[in-house]
């Protein structure tokens, strides 16, 4: 099944890094409130980046709704997911933020559907 967004709630940001290779990735805010890219299981993650910005330029954020996700693994629909350290998704574990539900799944690399449901660790 090809993956899908629904609905968006999106909400623009200022890149705090160089984020042209990460669009469908979890994103977080720093210290002074730019986006950069997730990098742990218990990063506070707000959100899914919808383009691919530059350093000090827009960065569009999918808060909530449904959104595309880059996938670290293979993972099946319905999955709980959480970040890996690269901005990825992968299989939430009970010390992990979980973020949300796979709609779509898919293998390593692919593009995945998510339902955000920001509901820190479980």
């Amino acid at each position: 099944m090809a993956a899908y967004e629904a609905l968006p709630h999106d909400f623009s940001f200022l890149a705090g890094a160089d984020l042209t290779a990460a669009q469908y990735m979890f994103v977080k805010l720093n210290a002074a409130g730019a986006v950069i890219l997730a990098a742990a299981i218990t990063d506070n993650v707000i959100g899914v980046l919808q383009n691919n910005p530059k350093i000090a330029t827009g960065a569009v954020v999918r808060l909530y709704g449904v959104s595309k996700v880059i996938l670290n693994a293979t993972l099946a629909i319905g999955v709980v997911v959480s970040t890996d350290a690269n901005g990825k998704a992968i299989a939430a574990a009970s010390t992990s933020v979980e973020v949300g539900t796979l709609l779509t799944g898919g293998n390593a690399s692919e593009q995945g559907s998510i339902l955000l449901q920001h509901r820190g660790i479980q």
